[in-house]
């Protein structure tokens, strides 16, 4: 947590002394998650489906050059998965606090749309989250834990810009491995549809 934590400061401080321009904006961003987890273990058979989540937060957008934006953010996000595991069914969810770094690229559409693609990594920090079968929490730290609660990987998408408004479909692939035995493997997956509203920042 400590980790994360310096990190955001670091950015914040990041985007607090970078030169602002006209075109500099920040904003607040909400979305829908569907979720699942990749998992790969030795003598257990089990079946994973989506799970719908959230996302919700805010972003800046720092002019690079020309059309290139950079599009940091700090959001809290939720994933998971559901798992059928012979006859048990159950939900996991897993909290997080993320920070995509994006660099984003817009193509005028007209005089007040364009098209956006944007791609970038993420780190995040699991800070809760519900196991349904036991209904207790997600545990991300101590000798018992359920998950390991550093995540990192990359982000991807398509998006449309009209006015101040920025719509996104996202997809992120999870690098990190979230299991915390030698004999599993388990990576986050998400598909986000978020929007965006933005403010100019004036010199």
């Amino acid at each position: 947590m400590r980790k994360l934590v310096s990190i955001s400061c670091v950015v914040v401080l990041l985007c607090a002394v970078m030169p602002l321009s006209a075109q500099t904006k920040i904003g607040v961003k909400g979305g829908m998650n569907i979720s699942n987890m990749s998992i790969t273990t030795s003598g257990i058979t089990m079946s994973l489906s989506s799970l719908v989540g959230f996302n919700v937060g805010v972003v800046a957008e720092i002019p690079i050059v020309n059309d290139l934006f950079l599009q940091p953010g700090l959001l809290f996000t939720t994933k998971g998965t559901t798992v059928k595991l012979q006859s048990i069914n159950m939900t996991e969810r897993l909290d997080y606090l993320e920070i995509p770094i994006n660099a984003m690229y817009k193509f005028k559409l007209g005089s007040s749309s364009k098209l956006l693609l944007f791609a970038g990594p993420y780190i995040a920090y699991g800070i809760g989250g519900k196991d349904s079968s036991t209904g207790e929490s997600v545990k991300f730290s101590g000798a018992n834990k359920d998950f390991n609660a550093f995540d990192c990987g990359l982000n991807f998408g398509p998006g449309l810009e009209v006015g101040n408004f920025q719509l996104t479909a996202q997809y992120s692939l999870g690098l990190a491995n979230m299991s915390p035995t030698s004999v599993a493997t388990a990576k986050n997956n998400a598909f986000n549809f978020s929007v965006a509203y933005l403010f100019n920042i004036e010199k």
